[in-house]
């Protein structure tokens, strides 16, 4: 419809000339038997509510006074500049009218919709308030693609933080008919099942025995048939802690030094992950001499 506008427009005139950018097309087209250097002597920006129009303007980088090619790809590199602000869903730049060397072009927007509001299924109450916590969803925001890649990856970090490493989120946009360019999110989840430890490796650990440094670790534990009462589900606090818990029996065994230089989870199967732990022993440390001063009440071979 906006293409059949612009090219009657320019019937009218005596010319033809189409500026045009669709959402899936950035860019424009220019029709001219005959390129010219027009003198930008106007620029009108419609169909924007909530866009300040001057800054649409600097954004688009044309000026009033600047003269352009046409046809060039000063038009094509303003569109372009708009559609990178994620701000509109539709662009079109065209000529309102052109009078001898001057030309008044139009910048004709569709604005992205607005959150109204968003709902979560699936999920309990609990976890609903964490998650809104931690995603940046506020009512007025510009709802656009990266808005919601960023809103599901954040919502997927969480729970498998929790160990629900086949989350799946589905997010659904829906217009709004109670507010003027405004839609509505439905976030459906489905966190699946905890995924389980199967394989816990140390890597260049030789002081302690593989025995002892799996026993330091009370809540993070490899899925064995003969393990009943404890869980083998993978809990990133849980882990976190048993690591801390790993450097600590170092510690006791005077190994002040020691550290875990990296850590990686990686899966198995769709409900199996492994875990392998490096680690830096260091060297053990012993007590050589031990010297006491100030005591008057006991002799030093007795303290």
């Amino acid at each position: 419809m906006k293409f059949l506008q612009s090219m009657l427009l320019w019937m009218f005139l005596g010319m033809s000339v189409t500026l045009l950018a669709q959402p899936t097309k950035i860019g424009g087209s220019f029709d001219y038997s005959t390129p010219r250097t027009l003198t930008i002597a106007g620029i009108t920006v419609t169909g924007i509510e909530f866009t300040d129009v001057q800054t649409i303007k600097l954004f688009s980088g044309l000026q009033v006074g600047e003269e352009i090619m046409i046809p060039g790809d000063k038009i094509a590199t303003a569109i372009r500049n708009l559609w990178d602000q994620q701000l509109f869903a539709e662009i079109a730049v065209y000529a309102a009218e052109v009078r001898g060397d001057d030309v008044y072009l139009v910048i004709d927007l569709v604005e992205m919709p607005r959150l109204s509001k968003y709902q979560f299924v699936g999920l309990r109450k609990v976890e609903v308030e964490n998650l809104r916590e931690r995603i940046n969803l506020i009512r007025g925001r510009i709802v656009n693609e990266n808005l919601m890649t960023n809103t599901k990856n954040v919502i997927e970090e969480y729970f498998k933080e929790k160990g629900y490493f086949n989350v799946n989120v589905q997010i659904v946009q829906k217009e709004d008919p109670t507010i003027d360019n405004s839609t509505s999110l439905l976030i459906t989840v489905d966190k699946g099942e905890r995924v389980k430890i199967e394989d816990i490796r140390f890597v260049n650990s030789s002081a302690i025995s593989e025995r002892k440094l799996m026993k330091s670790m009370k809540d993070t534990k490899e899925k064995r048939w003969w393990r009943l009462f404890k869980s083998s589900k993978y809990l990133e606090e849980n882990y976190e802690k048993d690591k801390m818990a790993l450097i600590g029996l170092y510690n006791q065994k005077g190994f002040r030094n020691a550290k875990i230089v990296k850590d990686s989870l990686f899966r198995i199967s769709e409900d199996r992950v492994g875990i392998d732990i490096y680690l830096e022993e260091g060297n053990k440390f012993y007590f050589r001499n031990i010297s006491f001063t100030g005591n008057t009440k006991y002799r030093e071979s007795f303290l």
